[in-house]
C-alpha cells in the first residue's frame, strides 16, 4: 500500500510535466528523447545489450571519419609563423583555448558560459548557463579573490585550457596550463593557497605522487567539487587538471615522453595550426582569447571512441534519473 501511494507522486503529473518539457525540435528530429527512454526501460527491465555470440571488436579497430584534410603544407607555403609557448604543451588532438593573461580568462569566463549556453539552447530549447568556468575553477582550486589579482597580472604570462572533448556540462577532462614569469614566487603562493583551501574542507583528501619524475599533488573531495592534479613539469609551466588521464597527456607532451608504441604530436608542430596562425598572428592587438579546434580534434570528437563514451554517459545519466524519480 505504501508503494502504491508513492508511485503516483513520483511518476504522476510532475514527472509527466518534466517529460513534456524535454520535448523540442531537437528531441523529435534526432530521436534523443526516444533513445533516453529506451535506455531507461532497458535498465528497468534488466534487458542489457550483450554480444549475443558475436565477436567483440576493439575500439581501436573501428575506423573514424575518412574525409580528406586540406593540403596544409602547401597552404603554409614555407611560412614560419610565431606560436605560443603553451601550444607546445598541448596534444594536437585536444581543444586549445588560450588567453593572454589569467585576468583575461577570468574576465571572459561569463562570456564563454553565455556562448556555450546559447549554442546548447539552439539544440535543446533550454537556454541556461552551465557555469562551466566557475565549476572548473573550483575543481582546479584556483583562488580568484581580489588579493591575488595583482599577482596574476605581474607574475603570470599566458594561460591555456586543454581538453579532449566538448562535454563540459556532463563533465570532461580540463587541464589549466599557466606560464610563469616569476616561477619561485608563484609556485610558493599557489601551493600555499591549494593547501589552505584543502584544509578548509574537512572532506578533502590530499596525496602526493610522481609521474615521469614530476612530483604532483592530488586533492579531491567525495563530490569532486575539489578534484585537481597540480604539478610543475618544467621551470616556467604550472598545470592543474581535473583528470588523471588529461594530466598525464599534458605532462607527456611537455616532456616529450610518449606512451609505448605512440609518438608525441604537439599543437605547435602541426602544419594546420601554423597555417591558422598565419591568418591570426600571435600577439595581435584584437586577440584577447584564442579558441582552436584542430582537424584531429574534430575527427576524434566524432569518432567511435568518443561516440561510445558519450553513449555510456547517457546510460549512466538514465540510471541516475531513475534513482532520482524513485
Amino acid at each position: 500500500m505504501q508503494l502504491q501511494h508513492l508511485l503516483p507522486q513520483a511518476f504522476g503529473p510532475r514527472f509527466g510535466a518534466q517529460r513534456n518539457a524535454r520535448i523540442n525540435l531537437y528531441s523529435i528530429f534526432s530521436g534523443s528523447l526516444a533513445i533516453q527512454e529506451s535506455l531507461q526501460l532497458d535498465a528497468m527491465s534488466g534487458n542489457q545489450p550483450g554480444d549475443h555470440g558475436r565477436p567483440l571488436v576493439p575500439i581501436d579497430g573501428l575506423s573514424g571519419p575518412t574525409v580528406k584534410s586540406h593540403p596544409w603544407v602547401e597552404m603554409l607555403a614555407g611560412k614560419r609563423p610565431e606560436v605560443s609557448r603553451l601550444a607546445q604543451c598541448v596534444p594536437e588532438d585536444h581543444l586549445f583555448v588560450r588567453f593572454e593573461s589569467v585576468s583575461k580568462l577570468l574576465a571572459m569566463g561569463g562570456v564563454v558560459d553565455e556562448s556555450y549556453a546559447y549554442a546548447a539552447g539552439q539544440a535543446t530549447g533550454a537556454i541556461r548557463s552551465a557555469g562551466a568556468i566557475e565549476g572548473l575553477k573550483n575543481q582546479w582550486m584556483v583562488e580568484t579573490s581580489g588579493l591575488l589579482k595583482p599577482l596574476y597580472d605581474t607574475a603570470f604570462g599566458e594561460v591555456a585550457i586543454a581538453s579532449s572533448d566538448l562535454f563540459f556540462r556532463e563533465g570532461t577532462d580540463a587541464t589549466l596550463i599557466m606560464r610563469l614569469k616569476q616561477p619561485a614566487v608563484v609556485r610558493a603562493t599557489l601551493n600555499q593557497v591549494l593547501h589552505v583551501m584543502a584544509k578548509q574542507n574537512p572532506e578533502a583528501a590530499i596525496e602526493t605522487g610522481e609521474l615521469l619524475g614530476v612530483a604532483f599533488t592530488h586533492v579531491t573531495t567525495p563530490d569532486r567539487s575539489f578534484h585537481v592534479y597540480a604539478a610543475d613539469p618544467v621551470d616556467d609551466i604550472h598545470i592543474r587538471s581535473n583528470s588523471r588521464v588529461g594530466f598525464e597527456a599534458v605532462v607527456r607532451t611537455i616532456l616529450g615522453e610518449p606512451e609505448d608504441g605512440s609518438t608525441i604530436k604537439r599543437m605547435s608542430d602541426s602544419d594546420e595550426f601554423k597555417y591558422i596562425r598565419t591568418l591570426m598572428p600571435l600577439g595581435a592587438d584584437e586577440e584577447d582569447g584564442f579558441i582552436y579546434m584542430s582537424d584531429p580534434f574534430i575527427r576524434r570528437l566524432i569518432g567511435p571512441e568518443k561516440k561510445l563514451t558519450q553513449r555510456n554517459r547517457l546510460v549512466c545519466r538514465s540510471h541516475l534519473q531513475m534513482i532520482r524519480h524513485a
